[in-house]
This record gives C-alpha cells, structure tokens and sequence, in this order.
C-alpha cells in the first residue's frame, strides 16, 4: 500500500508540475494575442483614411468661369 501512495504521489507531482507549465504557455499565448490584436487594430486604423475616397482627391471636370470665357472666344 505505501509503494502504491509512493507511486500515485509521484505521478500526482509530476502531472502537476505539466499543467503549471502548460498554464505558463497558455498565459503566453494569450499575452501574445493580445498585442497582436493590438497591432492589428492600430495597422487598420492607420491604413483606412486609405480605402475611404476623400472630397480633396475628386477631379472637377467643370471648367472654372475664367477657363470657360476663355473657351467660348
């Protein structure tokens, strides 16, 4: 019976020092998603203005009054 407890003791310690390093690694990852989120959510912010057409860029196809007396000459 002592060799059995002995026995059941020593795979008790070592499951658990497996789950606190698998927790530490689980803790990691989640830290490293984060930031990635982080990242990622900064990267959209700053590209958008790109994919969004501004009123400064539109081309005005009407002449301007002093281009159209000039045209109509």
């Amino acid at each position: 019976m002592e060799q059995f407890i002995a026995a059941q003791t020593k795979t008790n310690e070592s499951l658990s020092a497996s789950i606190n390093l698998l927790t530490s690694k689980f803790d990691a990852m989640a830290t490293h998603q984060k930031a990635m989120d982080t990242q990622i959510a900064q990267i959209v912010q700053q590209v958008s203005h790109l994919s969004r057409p501004k009123d400064t860029y539109q081309i005005s196809l009407r002449p301007t009054p002093e281009v159209a007396s000039m045209l109509s000459r």
